[in-house]
């Protein structure tokens, strides 16, 4: 899947070489390709480049762990913001520019519960003690969360994170 995303980034920087932009002192639209690449190298350029090259991979392949490299990984995020932008130049009517604008707001909603719930986790695995909302009345599975596989780990920390983004309680609880 990484590939693919990888892939359709490179597609993308591809195609932001030949994108025309606005020149802001005449409110002309810039569409010589000699004008169009320098505005793109001077501005998300290099950003998309770090984003797209996968060094994670490149790392595993010739260190043996890709350590610090999976960094990179999170400048992905960066060009998804540029979402907002997109929308708002989009030649189309209001209607479609209203549906893009809520798709994107439904997927800023789950890509936050998504990073709360993995902040989530990376704070509960640690003492191991914690015991999910979905576990409260039974003792006896409370290790439930600890012995699961990765999925099933997920899938509660992404509910925990949605029970504390809607403001209910998902407080500690004492181990019977």
């Amino acid at each position: 899947m990484n590939g693919i995303i990888d892939f359709l980034f490179f597609i993308d920087i591809c195609v932001s070489f030949r994108t025309s932009y606005l020149d802001e002192r005449t409110g002309f639209e810039v569409r010589k390709p000699k004008l169009l690449a320098i505005n793109y190298i001077k501005g998300q350029f290099t950003i998309d480049v770090l984003a797209t090259v996968p060094f994670d991979s490149l790392a595993e392949a010739i260190l043996g762990k890709a350590g610090f490299f999976k960094a990179f990984g999170a400048l992905k995020l960066v060009r998804v913001l540029r979402l907002s932008r997109i929308i708002t130049y989009l030649r189309s009517n209001s209607e479609v520019k209203a549906l893009l604008k809520l798709i994107k707001l439904v997927f800023y909603l789950m890509l936050y519960l998504h990073c709360f719930a993995c902040v989530w986790w990376l704070v509960v695995k640690e003492k191991r003690t914690w015991i999910s909302t979905l576990y409260y009345g039974d003792s006896l599975n409370w290790y439930f969360v600890y012995k699961a596989n990765v999925i099933s780990q997920y899938a509660i920390c992404l509910h925990a994170s949605i029970v504390l983004a809607t403001g209910n309680d998902c407080g500690p609880k004492d181990r019977v």
